[in-house]
């Protein structure tokens, strides 16, 4: 279960709508979530230093090994929603992605993407059972360029 938040567009702005915040819940903000989570480096959230991925750190390792890249993607998916985090603000021992279930595949996609993104396809199941596949673009640390 995922609660409602502020929508954050493509360049990780937030979003507005009508003259107004836009906020995303649900599945929408589940896959917000996923791409903040995914494209975020440990100790850039303020909030939460233990939150982030190493998916930077592997895309600089494995950049030209699209195969293998794929592969740590999706460790690394399944090390977020399996394994709790602690510390944070407010404290918490859950999972960082505790909505998805499992991860079925994880595909990094050839494709230009704007803002310093790679786009990677997605195929998971929530936590209700459901399957998803899902396109998204994630931020790289400039220095994984």
């Amino acid at each position: 279960q995922v609660s409602g938040d502020i929508a954050i567009g493509d360049n990780f702005d937030i979003s507005f709508e009508d003259g107004d915040l836009k906020l995303v819940s649900g599945k929408e903000a589940a896959k917000q979530s996923i791409r903040i989570i995914l494209s975020s480096n440990f100790g850039d959230l303020p909030y939460a230093p233990s939150i982030g991925s190493f998916f930077s750190k592997y895309y600089q390792e494995f950049q030209y090994d699209k195969v293998k890249l794929g592969r740590m993607l999706k460790l690394e998916i399944t090390r977020l929603l399996a394994i709790p985090v602690h510390g944070g603000y407010p404290p918490s021992l859950e999972p960082v992605l505790p909505f998805i279930k499992r991860v079925l595949s994880v595909e990094i996609i050839d494709k230009v993407m704007p803002h310093n993104q790679t786009a990677v396809l997605i195929k998971g199941e929530w936590g209700n059972g459901e399957q998803f596949e899902e396109e998204f673009g994630l931020f790289l640390d400039r220095q994984s360029c």
